[in-house]
């Protein structure tokens, strides 16, 4: 009779635990966001939305950006190496190398979505508003599409120039509108969700969309890296 093997399997190969891994990865970059952000999520649960309190809700999102560097961060690790402790990972690497990054290009996209913002509600009641309110929708799309340029290229190049880091950010927005595009429309369907459902969009799907935002540039980066060159 032959005897029965039973190979024992190991981690790499196992379909169920890799899956399980990758859900804790996903829930601990959640978590790590949202500790990060926590001025946006008080905003967003306790807040109703209204005229006045739209200034509270873009001033809370500041924070959050330097979380989404972070995930950044550890979404570019992993795909390198394969492995990470994401909870700590995301405190003790990613914030502590990008957070500050982070945190500058957020006030400055919260500053340019404030003065569009304002400009938006004037524009309404001006002759012009049928070209001056796409105008605007359209340049805050573009602050957006920037900012998410920028955290990813700024992950990619840890040493690279501030300027080189803009100068290839700007070049691979207005190049390839549409992939940016579909950036921003990913981006904005996060914060969709969080305010529609809070409890499920800030456990569950932030770190899907940046996942998603992170790999979609990638794909286009690559294939384009040698036209614009970060100089380290």
């Amino acid at each position: 009779m032959d005897r029965l093997r039973f190979n024992k399997q190991k981690f790499d190969d196992n379909v169920y635990m890799k899956l399980i891994h990758y859900i804790y990865c996903f829930l601990m970059a959640n978590i790590g966001l949202i500790l990060v952000s926590i001025p946006l999520f008080v905003s967003i649960n306790f807040l109703t939305i209204t005229t006045k309190n739209i200034w509270l809700f873009l001033l809370s999102m500041v924070f959050i950006y330097p979380g989404i560097a972070s995930v950044f961060a550890m979404i570019n690790h992993y795909l390198e190496y394969k492995t990470i402790s994401p909870f700590r990972f995301f405190f003790q690497n990613g914030l502590k190398k990008f957070g500050a990054y982070g945190l500058k290009y957020g006030i400055v996209t919260t500053f340019l979505l404030t003065v569009f913002s304002v400009d938006l509600l004037l524009a309404y009641s001006l002759p012009l508003a049928q070209l001056t309110v796409p105008f605007l929708v359209l340049m805050i799309g573009l602050s957006f599409a920037l900012c998410l340029n920028m955290l990813y290229f700024r992950v990619r190049n840890q040493t690279a120039k501030e300027k080189d880091i803009f100068r290839a950010a700007a070049y691979y927005l207005l190049r390839k509108w549409y992939v940016s595009l579909l950036n921003v429309v990913l981006f904005l369907l996060m914060f969709s969700v969080m305010f529609v459902k809070p409890q499920f969009g800030f456990i569950i799907t932030p770190s899907i969309f940046l996942f998603i935002i992170y790999l979609n540039c990638g794909k286009l980066y690559q294939k384009n890296e040698r036209k614009v060159e970060v100089k380290e």
